[in-house]
């Protein structure tokens, strides 16, 4: 049995005050993490609204979904 395990089975308590010290010693961390760290991303979103009188969902898929998508696909 190795020196940690040894010392973790014989002082349950030393081994749960670790575990807690770097718990807390991570969130210390995270909060001190500087902004530029994370930088803010936004996706463009693509919205276009198509209008197909008494069409059937195949129909309209077919013949404007498709059409559409293909149109855009590299934007």
């Amino acid at each position: 049995m190795s020196f940690l395990t040894g010392l973790a089975l014989r002082r349950p308590a030393v081994t749960v005050m670790v575990i807690i010290l770097v718990m807390i010693g991570g969130v210390v961390s995270y909060q001190g993490l500087q902004r530029e760290l994370f930088p803010e991303i936004d996706f463009p979103n693509v919205i276009i609204i198509t209008s197909y009188p008494s069409g059937n969902p195949d129909a309209v898929a077919r013949d404007l979904t498709e059409p559409v998508e293909e149109a855009i696909i590299g934007m």
